[in-house]
């Protein structure tokens, strides 16, 4: 009788222990796959500028906006888009709330040689132009260094200084143009606007409210993009 007893609690006990390890083998296998789940995709940054400039006030949908790659952006080693594509946006909306204007832009695709390169993303941070300081700019020291002086008849001080400020600034943009912005930007940086986003979706939408009744992105005015990993045509 003790023996049939014992026997009982025993198999009792086994079961409850394949029951917790089957328990727990279904909670590890739970995490695994939310793991992959929500697992972050590959995501590439792109430092660019308006190249044209945005009258909030004039928009309309439909419009098309082009924007300027200020650096490479690079995938795996490689150049997947180069510095000075231009990567064309779309308004896909205009509205006005009050005193304010807002505006959806979608990011579309970059051009690159012959072919289109498909961009997923959003407009993250949005800066002005630095402002040149060509006193700090070697190229315009070295250049100045030769410019006519008052003392020399011989030369025209004006022509010369525009020109040595003109090779400067030439040089300048050859190296690429000075960012305003870093890979931790985001939001509307010295500008009276805000940004939002609506990526419920496709295509995702970044979405600029000016904080007045005008706003205007001037030409040059820079952005910094998180999109998907672009493929390389």
């Amino acid at each position: 009788m003790l023996g049939g007893a014992f026997f009982f609690m025993f198999r009792k006990r086994w079961a409850s222990l394949l029951a917790m390890k089957n328990l727990l083998a279904c909670a590890f296998l739970l995490l695994c796959a939310s793991s992959f789940a929500i697992a972050d995709p590959p995501v590439s940054l792109a430092f660019a500028e308006f190249k044209h400039s945005l009258d909030f006030s004039k928009a309309e949908a439909g419009q098309i906006v082009e924007l300027r790659l200020l650096k490479n952006v690079v995938v795996d080693n490689r150049v997947a888009i180069p510095r000075d594509s231009i990567v064309k946006a779309h308004i896909a909306a205009v509205e006005k709330e009050g005193k304010h204007l807002r505006i959806q832009l979608a990011l579309d695709a970059a051009k690159v040689g012959a072919s289109d390169v498909g961009i997923v993303g959003i407009i993250v941070a949005i800066a002005p132009a630095p402002k040149l300081d060509l006193a700090a700019d070697p190229h315009a020291s070295m250049l100045s260094s030769n410019e006519a002086t008052r003392n020399d008849s011989s030369r025209n001080m004006d022509s010369e200084s525009n020109a040595a400020v003109g090779a400067a600034l030439k040089l300048h943009h050859e190296n690429g143009s000075p960012l305003g912005l870093n890979e931790r930007s985001q939001g509307a940086i010295e500008i009276e606007a805000k940004l939002d986003w609506n990526v419920a979706s496709p295509p995702p939408v970044t979405i600029i409210e000016s904080k007045g009744k005008r706003l205007t992105l001037e030409a040059g005015t820079q952005v910094l993009i998180r999109m998907a990993e672009p493929k390389s045509p």
